[in-house]
């Protein structure tokens, strides 16, 4: 199964999983992102969230995830699927706030809450998790749901912290050389 392939179908899956979802809120500025766009957003930490990362303790740790829904492998390397956190802790949610403040037009009620969760698609292509590229995620708290356009930093805040840490090590190894260069 090609990764397109892949993207097609979690298109597929996304519609099916967000019917009837409550309230749908769209982003500040409309725009379609393509996967080399997304990747950037990641090592350019176009995102912000470097810092945030950085002062996890374990910042590859998937500390308020819930679990995995609907897994399809496609090969060796590929899998396809939908995962759910649980937003609680007080540092985890203020994060979350932050990316919906910045990207997108309002914060659902939903996102106040003290406990919330958090679904989105992803697809995991030879280790590396990523959001499937224009899918929805969907917000769920006491019943209520809302609907949230496709940002690539909403992935990047729950799937890629590992990325992240991988992000670090090697500009610190590349500020290193050029310090050592300059000796």
């Amino acid at each position: 199964m090609s990764l397109h392939s892949i993207n097609k179908l979690s298109m597929v899956l996304c519609f099916a999983f967000l019917a009837g979802c409550g309230s749908q809120v769209s982003l500040k500025t409309p725009s379609s992102f393509t996967p080399k766009q997304v990747r950037l957003y990641s090592w350019e930490d176009k995102c912000g969230l470097q810092s945030y990362f950085d002062s996890k303790p374990k910042p590859n740790a998937m500390l308020f995830e819930v679990g995995y829904g609907n897994a399809m492998r496609g090969g060796k390397m590929q899998e396809l699927g939908s995962t759910t956190y649980r937003i609680r802790d007080p540092r985890q949610r203020s994060m979350f706030k932050q990316i919906l403040r910045r990207y997108y037009r309002t914060v659902p009620e939903i996102a106040h809450n003290a406990s919330f969760t958090v679904t989105v698609n992803y697809y995991r292509y030879c280790g590396k998790a990523r959001m499937t590229t224009g899918s929805a995620v969907r917000l769920d708290a006491g019943g209520r749901t809302a609907t949230l356009a496709y940002h690539p930093c909403v992935g990047e805040y729950l799937l890629n912290g590992d990325l992240y840490l991988t992000r670090r090590n090697h500009v610190d190894t590349v500020v290193a050389s050029k310090m050592n260069r300059r000796k």
